[in-house]
């Protein structure tokens, strides 16, 4: 649901921040049934293409990234 989107993109950033990510990033999370978030990869480069909508159907916003 919504908290648990809100969880993610919390971790999402998180994760930029501590890692000085200043460009595209994914990173693969794991939800247990507890609701608890494990990050099992994470990845500084854009693969081949970069998906423009996340699974859950909703627009992702996207901003300009400086180096």
């Amino acid at each position: 649901g919504v908290e648990l989107e809100k969880r993610l993109v919390d971790l999402g950033r998180s994760l930029a921040a501590r890692l000085s990510v200043t460009g595209p990033m994914n990173a693969q999370v794991l939800v247990t049934p507890g609701q608890e978030l494990l990050v099992i990869e994470t990845n500084l480069r854009a693969s081949r293409s970069l998906q423009l909508k996340p699974n859950s159907g909703r627009p992702l916003p996207l901003r300009k990234y400086r180096r």
